[in-house]
């Protein structure tokens, strides 16, 4: 039985069909939460990436991640590659490190936590819209439709492509985490000026200082809240400040615990220094922005990574324009008119500038995961003006018409985003994707190589690979990966030569210094095998492989105390291992002989 206005009726296909109003059915589904419809769409876009593979950064940021093993001590949790994407983001590293002790590297449990984070972000955006939409001042078609408009705008983002960089790649945790953090941080401001004033300001604030921790482009949250209240909640600054004040202290102290995260965890080895300058960077970023704007209308052409070419001022000086009059007219009526629109299209500027501005981050210059926030103000303003447009035509078929459009590119946005997560499937049609939209994108060449390697593939493996040291010849990696290939088929000589001339370009480089031990043991070569092996274990003391080998090396030479410090080492680094156990048994039975 269904009770609406009062009354009981059976649910039957028949009754439905006939004996209820469909004003009342209306107000069946009203009651219904939209976070379910939103639950809905997103388990209907990613069913098919729950069991997509690590890749790329997730491969160093989960699978090769030392500190995700453990939930204790906090700075044993923190222990990643230096500028590894957990780096210096406590709630990205403990987040990891509670999937690793539920599933350890089950690869589905990381990506219905990346599922959940977004479908909440959904929420929250709905939440935000619905309440800025009834504000005094919204023209009254928006405030009557406020629910429905909200939903179209949370439901589109939900569903879109560029979503796909932070739910299907996994370790892209880091920006929805921020994201989340960023629309409670708003909502809780929100929130806090109308009822339960402390509870949402405490809301806020603990949600800000969680995004701090989180991702370092939540820097802008305070800003964007008290520009929220002046703007969109239109309260004026003398009461910001008299009323306010304790709010926004608490929002701006969590740049201190930001502050801290940098200053314990710096990104020096991805962000500034000279591989990049200031102004090069800047002159990409004009280019870079208009392309993720592109890709939020019509997100047919995704990347994983890019490779964007250097350019001049006269190349890049249209989109700098473009870009330019937008921001000003932006902040122009934002601060002498005090418009809506103009605070979505300034929040665009102010989420995008950490990341695509100035600073250089050399190892990344696009992402498209850092548009995914700035895409909901992007489809805010559109869903808005198309539908004040619609109701400017004759009513009820227009707005008919408008929400049947949000529907039909509501379900093709999903259907794009089903295709999007096949490519996740296969790291290698992933990584061909790429090189094929980019084919001088050495990175792309160096990935496809070691994938189609460990597809069994060596022959194009070997192809893309030497591919990519054509390209770039100080890529490191793929020597690296290029020497296994030749080391693997006993050309030993060839091999421990690449690998050098890996270390010569890169002398941090672990994995081409423990290959290095590895194939000169392999080609009789044990003293320098030996002193490669410590080498690495400089570099991580915590190489449970570099520990085993190094033992039963020093074991040849009737170094059996120190084998089995090693042997120890390896075993409490893998303690799961059956070999590192039998060998460990073994080498203390033969000390105590």
């Amino acid at each position: 039985m269904v009770r609406v206005g009062g009354e009981e009726y059976a649910v039957t296909p028949a009754i439905l069909a006939t004996d209820i109003p469909m004003f009342q059915l209306t107000e069946v589904f009203r009651r219904i939460p939209m976070v379910v419809f939103l639950a809905a769409l997103g388990l209907l876009c990613y069913f098919n990436a729950l069991d997509a593979p690590f890749l790329f950064d997730d491969i160093k940021g989960i699978v090769h991640n030392p500190g995700i093993r453990q939930l204790w001590p906090p700075t044993a949790v923190m222990e990643v590659g230096a500028d590894e994407t957990p780096w210096g983001r406590p709630v990205v590293a403990y987040s990891l490190a509670l999937n690793y002790t539920l599933s350890e590297l089950d690869v589905a449990s990381y990506h219905v936590v990346n599922l959940l984070i977004h479908i909440g972000s959904a929420s929250v955006l709905f939440l935000l819209l619905r309440l800025g939409y009834r504000q005094q001042g919204v023209p009254a078609q928006l405030q009557a439709a406020a629910r429905p408009l909200a939903f179209c705008i949370a439901a589109l983002w939900l569903v879109h492509p560029l979503a796909t960089n932070v739910v299907t790649y996994t370790v892209q945790r880091a920006e929805s985490w921020m994201v989340l953090f960023y629309l409670l941080t708003l909502y809780g401001t929100a929130r806090s000026t109308q009822t339960d004033a402390a509870r949402f300001s405490v809301l806020a604030i603990i949600c800000c200082a969680l995004g701090m921790s989180s991702k370092e482009s939540m820097v802008t949250a305070p800003i964007a809240a008290v520009l929220l209240e002046w703007v969109i909640l239109r309260r004026d600054w003398p009461t910001i400040l008299r009323q306010r004040k304790g709010h926004y202290l608490g929002l701006a102290a969590t740049w201190g615990v930001l502050a801290t995260w940098m200053y314990l965890w710096p990104r020096s080895g991805s962000v500034g220094g000279s591989a990049i300058s200031a102004w090069d960077y800047f002159l990409m970023q004009w280019q870079i922005i208009l392309h993720y704007a592109h890709l939020t209308l019509w997100p047919m052409s995704l990347s994983l990574d890019y490779d964007w070419p250097p350019v001049t001022f006269a190349q890049a000086g249209p989109y700098g324009l473009v870009l330019s009059l937008a921001a000003s007219v932006g902040v122009y009526r934002l601060v002498r008119r005090r418009s809506r629109s103009a605070y979505l299209l300034v929040l665009i500027f102010l989420v995008l500038g950490p990341t695509s501005s100035v600073i250089p981050i050399f190892t990344s210059v696009a992402a498209e995961h850092r548009f995914l926030l700035p895409a909901a103000c992007v489809l805010c303003l559109l869903v808005t003006g198309l539908f004040l447009l619609c109701k400017r035509r004759d009513g009820k078929n227009a707005e008919l018409g408008f929400y049947g459009s949000m529907l039909a590119l509501c379900l093709f946005w999903c259907f794009v985003t089903i295709q999007r997560n096949e490519d996740f499937r296969s790291p290698v049609a992933m990584w061909r994707d790429v090189t094929h939209q980019q084919p001088w994108n050495s990175r792309a060449w160096n990935n496809l190589g070691g994938n189609q390697y460990q597809a069994g593939n060596m022959l194009d493996a070997e192809k893309s690979l030497r591919r990519a040291i054509q390209l770039d010849p100080t890529r490191d990696s793929a020597y690296s990966n290029l020497a296994a290939i030749v080391g693997n088929r006993g050309e030993y000589g060839e091999c421990i030569g690449l690998l050098q001339q890996a270390l010569t370009i890169n002398p941090q480089h672990l994995s081409a210094r423990f290959n290095l031990a590895m194939f000169s043991e392999l080609s009789g070569q044990t003293s320098v095998a030996i002193e490669n092996y410590y080498k690495t274990l400089e570099l991580n003391p915590r190489y449970a492989s570099a520990h085993f080998r190094l033992a039963l090396l020093l074991e040849q030479k009737n170094l059996i105390r120190e084998a089995l410090q090693h042997m120890g080492q390896a075993l409490r680094a893998a303690s799961r291992d059956p070999d590192v156990i039998t060998e460990h048994r073994r080498l203390t039975a033969r000390l105590n002989q």
